[in-house]
Parts: structure tokens; sequence; C-alpha cells
């Protein structure tokens, strides 16, 4: 079984951002980072504060 970082490796290969976000993000956040079951990513609060390590480490090891 894919753990969520290969997956996001093998589409990262072989997509745009775009579909990357659509096919491994926007189930949980919305089509355009609105939110829904997941936070929303387009949140200016969110924006302004999360570090870079942060989200990498939130990304690479999902939030399920």
């Amino acid at each position: 079984m894919a753990t969520f970082a290969n997956r996001i490796r093998r589409l990262r290969r072989d997509t745009s951002d775009k579909v990357l976000f659509a096919g491994a993000c926007s189930g949980c956040h919305g089509a355009n980072g609105e939110g829904g079951e997941g936070p929303a990513l387009n949140n200016p609060v969110l924006l302004a504060n999360a570090t870079d390590t942060y989200l990498v480490e939130t990304i690479s090891r999902g939030r399920r």
C-alpha cells in the first residue's frame, strides 16, 4: 500500500501543481482551498502564521 508521501511524490513527478492539489488535497480542503473536511488553506491567518516547517511536516505526514 502506497503511503501518502509516496502518492504525493508520484503525482508530483507527472503533474502540475493544480493537478497535484486536485488529486491529493482538494477532497478535504476544497477545490479552491476553502475548506471542507480539512481546514481552509486560503485562510489569511493560517498563511500568515504557519511556518514552512509546519507546512512541510503536515503535508508530508497528512492529517488522517
